[in-house]
């Protein structure tokens, strides 16, 4: 194993210091010959953390050079995912649907801590694998709750939007749907009803019919039935958007109806779980 690496400096003079962790063993330490700035650097460091002290006597500038996925997320402290676009309604007609959820949920401080960190990607010419390990340390865009693919508690988390999904009521009317999901406690109570872009950022066009039959929503849910969203029509407030569910003409596309429909309506709910 290589010896720990130390770079001494003295007085107020500033340097830069360049470190390539790929190529350190053991540690950098980085000190003040008065002690004033003593700090080590692993690959675990944040980079946030590493310029401290005086800033007379602290080097002017610390460099962790980058190279893997890992110690990219190790430096930005996480990953961050890819949420949906907000669609752009401003106003709450019923709190927990569309314009409620990105004002008290996905803020503007939420999503901008989330836009510095490095983003996963799809694996080219797939909709179910990623190009880099997830959080749980695997390279599926859909896990349980734990990582796996089990789905004991009928929650599927989707690793690449950072939200996770579980399938909510059938036969009930836009108001019953958006307060079931805010009400929902199953393993968590931040449960919400999905936006038209979040309900279609699932949506797979190798999939067979809808775009929804595919594992797990097939397998874990019963994707048959016509899906609410949580937004209303711009121009018609008592109509929401839905998703229409099936093989036949319009199928995985979205259309509006008037809120109190309960026939072949059904919701699934999320949340945001990273």
């Amino acid at each position: 194993m290589a010896n720990d690496i130390e770079v001494i400096f003295s007085g107020q003079e500033a340097i830069d210091v360049t470190v390539d962790l790929s190529t350190i063993s053991g540690s950098l330490r980085i000190f003040n010959s008065d002690e004033s700035f003593d700090q080590t650097i692993t690959e675990d460091t944040e980079l946030s953390d590493i310029i401290v002290g005086d800033s007379l006597t602290s080097p002017s500038n610390v460099n962790v050079a980058v190279d893997t996925w890992d110690k990219l997320v190790s430096v930005a402290g996480g990953i961050g995912y890819n949420y949906p676009f907000a669609t752009g309604q401003e106003e709450i007609y019923l709190t927990g649907d569309d314009a409620w959820v990105e004002t008290n949920i996905f803020t503007a401080a939420v999503r901008l801590a989330n836009g510095l960190k490095p983003k996963n990607w799809l694996a080219v010419g797939s909709f179910t694998t990623l190009i880099n390990n997830n959080a749980f340390g695997n390279l599926n865009r859909f896990t349980d709750t734990l990582g796996g693919q089990s789905y004991a508690n009928s929650i599927i988390v989707d690793n690449y939007t950072g939200l996770s999904w579980i399938e909510l009521n059938t036969g009930q009317n836009w108001n019953t749907s958006i307060d079931d999901a805010l009400a929902l406690s199953n393993d968590y109570d931040d449960w919400f009803l999905p936006d038209r872009n979040k309900i279609q950022s699932i949506h797979n066009n190798q999939a067979t019919g809808s775009g929804y039959d595919y594992a797990p929503f097939n397998t874990v849910f019963s994707p048959n039935v016509n899906i609410w969203t949580s937004s209303t029509k711009g121009n018609n407030s008592a109509n929401a958007y839905r998703l229409l569910v099936g093989t036949g003409a319009g199928g995985g596309n979205l259309d509006n109806i008037a809120k109190t429909t309960t026939a072949t309506m059904t919701a699934w709910a999320c949340r945001k779980h990273f």
